[in-house]
């Protein structure tokens, strides 16, 4: 149905601007290509092209010319790609000297709040990695921050806690300055 839709979609298009006008605008050109696979698809001609039909997404992007605030919102964060970059970076430091630490500390085995093996450990680096990320994804940290209590002290609080506030709060405020450093330039 949908590619039907886009095809006459394409077609009174074309007819209301003419060719010359229609294929002047790259939407066009690419909704043409994308339009002339789904058909070729539809009626089983060729290979199949339906893995190109998730390219029709791309088409919300037309919305950006359309909305001069959104358009300027997205050169915007397009501009701060190298700044986001670098903080992706340091994201990335942190993470990984928070794993390594956790690893130091909390290297033997650590059992659930049952008593049985907790299937968040440190003692590997993908784990530590993995539990790091879980922290800071906020998503059952305060589990994880128990679990590592229970098993260690109360140093994990400490740990648990300082890589939360320290990885969510400072490091979505720097994103976000990055960001607005930019809306004001």
């Amino acid at each position: 149905m949908f590619s039907v839709l886009f095809f006459v979609d394409g077609i009174m298009r074309f007819t209301a601007t003419g060719p010359a006008l229609y294929f002047k605008d790259g939407f066009n050109c690419f909704d043409t290509v994308v339009n002339f696979f789904s058909v070729l698809d539809l009626f089983k001609i060729g290979p199949s092209f339906v893995v190109l039909r998730g390219f029709r997404l791309l088409r919300i992007f037309k919305i950006v010319r359309s909305l001069p605030g959104l358009r300027v919102l997205l050169e915007t964060v397009l501009k701060s790609i190298g700044a986001i970059a670098n903080l992706g970076v340091l994201v990335f430091m942190f993470v990984f000297i928070y794993a390594l630490l956790g690893k130091s500390f909390f290297y033997s085995e650590m059992l659930d709040l049952d008593d049985n093996p907790s299937r968040y450990q440190f003692n590997n680096v993908q784990n530590a990695l993995m539990l790091i990320f879980i922290i800071l994804s906020s998503e059952n940290w305060n589990t994880i921050m128990r679990i590592v209590v229970k098993s260690h002290g109360y140093f994990g609080v400490f740990f648990c806690s300082s890589a939360m506030m320290i990885g969510n709060f400072m490091l979505l405020n720097l994103f976000l300055a990055i960001l607005l450093k930019y809306i004001d330039d």
